[in-house]
């Protein structure tokens, strides 16, 4: 780096300006995570909504070792996860799905299995999702709050330094509500956010934020997962971090 752009630099930082190159790329989840997990000393990912473990295998390629623990309450789904946990060192796998309390539920799968939820498709998602998120059978599963089951599934070998990661089809919320005590010991999160919901009675990202910013969440990264023909964001993986832990 030349003296003049490093002088740049500074003076930029100075006044609370970041300099960018003009052809960077747009940072991504993949190269966000690894960041925020060595910063955080990131060592147990609570994995809820995991369906084939398709985030498991994510962090594994972009170099996470610690420990996973996967919850999928889909008995298909969580057969297919089983075995590809069985594959790799420190995962684990619950067959059940956490919620606010402790309950037995009723989910919709679709064809498309990772579509899965405690709610209904709408309209609109029907029109985004090309009635991929229409109910294909229903299947009864176990509900737990992640309150109940926090220090049961964590390892006693070492100190956790623990990031959740959830992907529930619009019931994110549910689950956080089940984790009131749970998020005072968990250092980050990750949550799919709705700005145009899918489901019915699908909570906004309003109320989604307005509930972490009040548990000491603050964001660090937004990432579209979906835009409609106009280009709107239809949800986003949104990235916190617990400044009080």
């Amino acid at each position: 780096m030349s003296t003049k752009i490093r002088l740049n630099k500074k003076i930029a930082n100075f006044f609370g300006y970041e300099l960018l190159k003009s052809k960077t790329k747009q940072p991504t989840l993949e190269s966000h995570l690894p960041v925020l997990f060595q910063k955080l000393n990131i060592n147990c990912v609570i994995d809820v909504g995991a369906n084939f473990g398709q985030y498991g295998l994510m962090l594994r390629r972009i170099g996470y070792k610690g420990d996973i623990i996967s919850f999928e309450p889909v008995l298909g789904n969580y057969q297919r996860l089983e075995k590809i946990a069985q594959n790799y060192p420190h995962w684990r796998t619950h067959q059940y799905a956490l919620g606010e309390k402790k309950a037995q539920l009723t989910i919709n799968v679709p064809q498309a299995s990772d579509l899965a939820s405690f709610h209904k498709v709408n309209q609109f998602g029907k029109e985004q999702y090309f009635n991929n998120a229409d109910t294909k059978f229903t299947e009864s599963v176990q509900v737990e709050a992640l309150d109940d089951v926090f220090q049961e599934i964590l390892s006693n070998e070492e100190k956790s330094n623990i990031f959740l990661k959830l992907d529930t089809q619009g019931y994110d919320l549910e689950v956080l509500k089940g984790a009131k005590e749970s998020l005072d010991s968990i250092k980050a999160l990750q949550s799919e956010v709705s700005f145009k919901s899918t489901y019915e009675n699908m909570p906004t990202h309003i109320e989604a934020f307005t509930f972490l910013k009040e548990k000491g969440f603050e964001i660090t990264g937004l990432y579209p997962v979906g835009r409609d023909e106009n280009m709107a964001i239809i949800e986003m993986d949104c990235i916190m971090r617990n400044i009080n832990s």
